[in-house]
């Protein structure tokens, strides 16, 4: 099979992780190839890039949580409410 069939059968989000990994990979042996201080400061960015992915996600997490508890407090008060 192609790389092409590959990207369909296996999905749309399949083809955009491979296409970022790939990137991350080709920058990964670019650095691997040159100086020591040029591949260090490769590497930092590469480490700086993933904590910043990491929280972003993490900050995402924490705000989807709150609108979560938000949605059953509304729901919770809209049954128990008149109740009390």
């Amino acid at each position: 099979m192609t790389e092409e069939s590959n990207k369909f059968d296996k999905g749309f989000t399949y083809s955009i992780i491979k296409r970022y990994t790939s990137n991350i990979e080709g920058l990964y042996n670019f650095a691997s190839k040159r100086h020591t201080i040029v591949k260090y400061l490769i590497y930092i960015f590469l480490i700086l890039f993933s904590i910043e992915g990491i929280i972003i996600f993490a900050i995402s997490l924490v705000v989807y949580i709150f609108w979560l508890l938000a949605i059953i407090v509304i729901i919770l008060r809209s049954i128990v409410g008149p109740f009390i």
